[in-house]
């Protein structure tokens, strides 16, 4: 029987750019196991001080600040405002702080008018990720909208993709295997020492979504990709 209690943690900062971690021992088996059953922090207006002050740190140094980076890479790429976001995605632009209080609390709002000198300077990085999230999801509506977007010209403009049509090249049986593949069955495989894991690793196991053998995940067998006379 897997032990799946919590017995350590490690700091982000500490094993930045440093892969070696999951190395030292059985580190890559017990970090895996813990990711998928513990549950992350509620989404909230505020970054871990993990990379808001140690972010890239050296040793016993404070570190970057990983929204102050992202402000800076937006200025330096011009990118458009909140606001103009907001209006692309076919929500209303705001001229006043009091448009942006359907959108983001109150106090949040008050926040940014002490910030910034007018609506329209308030950026995307900031604002965006002070939104109230959609319903079942960890982002605001503007963030929602520029994320599904992206996903959507990613997987369509992949015209190699299985799922775009006829021409992608596989037959029904690699169909078939393919549509096998799954994140928890990646995990188990690549993982030594796993033993088990939910059906849908991105979520906390449950009574719908227990730990099962990974020998009873379905595994995409190769055998109709073999090339025949």
């Amino acid at each position: 029987m897997e032990h799946r209690q919590r017995n350590g943690s490690i700091r982000l900062s500490d094993w930045l750019r440093r892969p070696g971690v999951l190395e030292v021992r059985n580190n890559r088996e017990l970090l895996t196991r813990g990711m998928s059953i513990q549950p992350h922090d509620t989404a909230n207006s505020q970054l871990t001080p993990e990379v808001k002050h140690f972010l890239f740190r050296n040793a016993n140094h404070y570190g970057a600040d990983l929204k102050a980076i992202d402000i800076h890479r937006a200025r330096d790429h011009g990118l458009a405002s909140y606001g103009a976001y907001r209006e692309w995605c076919g929500y209303e632009r705001g001229n006043r702080w009091e448009d942006l209080y359907g959108s983001i609390p109150r106090a949040l709002v008050e926040q940014l008018a002490r910030w910034y000198d007018t609506v329209d300077d308030v950026e995307l990085a900031v604002a965006g990720a002070l939104e109230t999230h959609h319903l079942g999801a960890t982002v605001g509506p503007t963030f929602l909208c520029i994320l599904l977007e992206q996903f959507r010209r990613t997987r369509t403009g992949d015209r190699f993709f299985f799922e775009n049509g006829a021409d992608h090249g596989f037959d029904a049986s690699q169909l078939r295997e393919l549509r096998k593949a799954s994140i928890a069955r990646l995990l188990c495989d690549n993982t030594a020492g796993l033993a088990s894991m939910q059906n849908n690793a991105f979520l906390l196991p449950d009574a719908n979504n227990p730990p099962v053998p990974c020998t009873e995940l379905p595994a995409v067998q190769l055998e109709p990709w073999r090339e025949r006379r």
